[in-house]
C-alpha cells in the first residue's frame, strides 16, 4: 500500500497509510484556511475504541467556534498525538507533519479508501 494522502472532505480530514498498514489522520490544510488560529482540541475518541468512517473523532476550538472532525477511515485507535492538546497551535503550522491527530488500525481499508480522494 501506498503513503498516498486520501482526503474526506467532508471530515477535513486525511488518511496516510503507514508502511505498517496503519493510517495516521489528521486535518485537511485546506479546511484550516477558514479558522485564523486552533486554540484547543478534545479528542473524543480514545485509544483502543472502535470508530467508523464518518464518526466524530476529534473537535478543535477555532477562536469563538467549534468544528468536528471525523473518522477517515474505520478500525480502532491505536495512538492519539497527545502533543497538539497541549499546543494545538502545531494543527495549523505543520498540519501533514508534527499536527497529525491519531493513528487508526483499519479494519475496512480497502472499501473505506473508495469513498475517500486521492489529495
Amino acid at each position: 500500500m501506498s503513503s498516498e494522502l486520501y482526503l474526506w472532505k467532508k471530515g477535513n480530514t486525511w488518511a496516510k497509510v503507514e508502511a505498517d498498514g496503519s493510517v495516521k489522520v489528521g486535518v485537511i490544510p485546506d479546511a484550516l484556511k477558514r479558522y485564523p488560529r486552533i486554540t484547543s482540541v478534545r479528542f473524543t475518541v480514545q485509544e483502543g475504541q472502535s470508530v467508523k468512517q464518518g464518526d466524530k473523532i476529534v473537535s478543535i476550538g477555532a477562536g469563538k467556534m467549534t468544528v468536528a472532525l471525523e473518522a477517515p477511515v474505520s478500525g480502532v485507535v491505536a495512538r492519539l498525538n497527545t502533543k497538539v492538546k497541549t499546543n494545538p497551535a502545531i494543527i495549523k503550522h505543520d498540519p501533514l507533519g508534527e499536527g497529525w491527530l491519531m493513528v487508526i488500525k483499519p479494519t475496512n481499508l480497502e472499501e473505506d479508501l473508495k469513498k475517500l480522494v486521492r489529495g
